[in-house]
């Protein structure tokens, strides 16, 4: 079935003669090449065998079913329900509705009941209350992050107790006082 020609050392496969040249300079025995045909044939029905498997897996995951989107647009949607595999570090996005900017100059326990609502609304955690929280501080409210531990500057009641301190309604008149 193959033809050789020993001058050039070439090998031709069938009818179709194409020219492979097999001259390393090492001088190659025929037995040799003949005896790395039968691997070569092998190795090509493997790629091809691997090329059909992988277009097939190909096809496979163009024509999955891709997951139905909410009606909701997910701006409208709560916050937080990220499910169990989502990564360590969170994807934060954006709040159905942003807190204010909390200074200090208006009373803490009102700015907390509407952060609060706004946590509750976003279905934020502990640890976003507090993200969000600590981001919305500004002026003097600002200042009390440098006051209190690292660690606490993540931990929502810590933060709290910390604002509760400082601009809590039993030491608004430390801070304010009347002028008679």
């Amino acid at each position: 079935m193959d033809k050789r020609d020993s001058s050039d050392r070439e090998i031709y496969f069938g009818d179709a003669r194409p020219k492979v040249s097999m001259d390393t300079g090492i001088g190659l025995s025929s037995t040799v090449l003949s005896a790395s045909t039968p691997r070569m044939i092998e190795t090509q029905r493997e790629i091809q065998r691997l090329t059909k498997e992988y277009e097939t897996l190909q096809e496979e995951i163009s024509s999955a079913p891709t997951p139905r989107r909410s009606p909701i647009p997910s701006v409208f949607q709560p916050f937080g329900n990220q499910g169990s595999h989502s990564p360590k570090r969170m994807k934060i996005e954006k709040p159905v509705v942003p807190p204010s900017k909390y200074d200090g100059s208006v009373s803490w326990e009102d700015y907390k009941i509407q952060f609060e609502m706004i946590s509750e609304l976003n279905s934020w955690t502990d640890n976003q209350k507090a993200m969000f929280l600590a981001t919305s501080l500004s002026g003097n409210a600002q200042s009390v992050l440098a006051d209190i531990d690292p660690v606490e500057r993540k931990d929502y009641k810590s933060i709290c107790a910390a604002l509760t301190s400082r601009f809590g309604t039993e030491n608004r008149t430390e801070l304010f006082p009347c002028t008679a």
